[in-house]
């Protein structure tokens, strides 16, 4: 596959996801998740993300917390959310978010409330 910057484009990859106990998504090869979970949970992770990989999260269900773990610097943090308003964010159904993961973090890009 040709590339003009040096980054591999990333294939869609469309799931609806559910949040497991272990409070995290593996987002690898993937843009675009839904997450449809009706028992209000808490997201605090996506693993396996890429440098340069953009992921947008449309949100199916109320009450979906995703954890914000501000400016981390170490290793044992890698895959954490860092969110604009540097605080955990709750989302309803409709609600979308977008992220750059930076090579350590993801990094919020936008979010709209629907």
């Amino acid at each position: 596959m040709a590339t003009t910057t040096g980054l591999t484009p990333i294939a869609i990859k469309e799931e609806i996801q559910t949040i497991p106990s272990s409070d995290s998504i593996d987002v690898s090869g993937a843009n675009y998740i839904e997450i449809s979970d009706a028992n209000s949970p808490t997201l605090s992770k996506l693993t396996n993300g890429k440098k340069g990989q953009i992921l947008t999260i449309v949100f199916l269900a109320n009450g979906i917390t995703l954890v914000d773990n501000g400016i981390v610097t170490s290793n044992s943090a890698l895959d954490f959310i860092n969110l604009k308003n540097n605080t955990d964010s709750t989302f309803n159904s409709g609600d979308t978010l977008r992220l750059v993961f930076n090579g350590s973090v993801w990094l919020e890009l936008s979010r709209s409330v629907n």
